[in-house]
């Protein structure tokens, strides 16, 4: 739709006065307006379709969202040091970024060496367990056997252990009085004695009869009320050689 200005005619006024008023014209400019949506329109409206309206006030000057002259060259001059800053920054982010990246790795890798390294610990424990409770059953064992193998060694090893005994005179009491407990012992000590007693006696005989007849020529043991000197020589309860 095209509206056409039309100019309003001056009004005359009847004879010439000084004192009257005059009247400015203002000019005024035609503005065309299309629309499609046939919305309603204010002001005169001349049969060509076009309406005059006042010149705005802010004639001459950017409309609002517009980017003047000067903001451009502003922008213009700003732009290299901005793009720098912005170029400086994105470098910066992109270094720590990468410092990040780089930090995650060694993490990962050291979470995965830790890993490692308990699984490592964790088989080498299992191992010494399973080494010490071997150790404590092989120690229960021998101490179940010791018994059994020190009289087996005692038994395969009677002059080691003799030499052990008579080493010393208290540790050789001791053995015999542990000997004397055991029955077979007893009796052994027994003899041992009785044989002691006995070769010593007929020496003892031996030298007192002598003495005896030296100095009496009719001794007799009787007489004196000895015992007679025995024919043999007593026999020790185990061959001395």
């Amino acid at each position: 739709m095209n509206f056409r200005s039309f100019t309003i005619p001056k009004k005359k006024t009847g004879g010439p006065s000084s004192a009257a008023p005059k009247t400015v014209p203002v000019q005024q400019e035609p503005v065309e307006i299309h629309s499609d949506e046939g919305s309603p329109l204010t002001g005169k409206t001349g049969q060509t379709g076009r309406t005059t309206v006042n010149p705005p006030l802010d004639k001459g000057k950017g409309k609002m969202g517009e980017v003047g002259p000067d903001a451009l060259e502003q922008l213009a001059n700003d732009s290299p040091s901005r793009s720098s800053q912005l170029e400086e920054k994105l470098k910066r982010s992109e270094a720590h970024n990468r410092e990040l990246q780089d930090l995650t790795i060694r993490q990962l890798e050291e979470m995965d060496n830790l890993s490692r390294m308990a699984g490592a610990t964790q088989a080498e424990i299992l191992r010494l367990k399973e080494e010490n409770l071997k150790l404590m059953e092989d120690l229960d064992s021998k101490e179940l056997e010791f018994p059994d193998r020190a009289k087996q060694w005692v038994g395969e090893n009677l002059e080691e252990t003799t030499r052990v005994i008579t080493s010393i005179p208290e540790v050789t009491m001791e053995a015999f009085k542990f000997i004397y407990r055991e029955p077979n012992g007893k009796e052994m000590v027994t003899q041992v004695g009785s044989y002691g007693f006995m070769s010593g006696q007929k020496r003892d005989l031996e030298a007192t009869h002598a003495i005896l007849a030296e100095q009496d020529s009719a001794f007799s043991a009787d007489a004196y009320g000895l015992a007679p000197i025995p024919d043999e020589e007593p026999e020790p309860p185990f061959p001395l050689e």
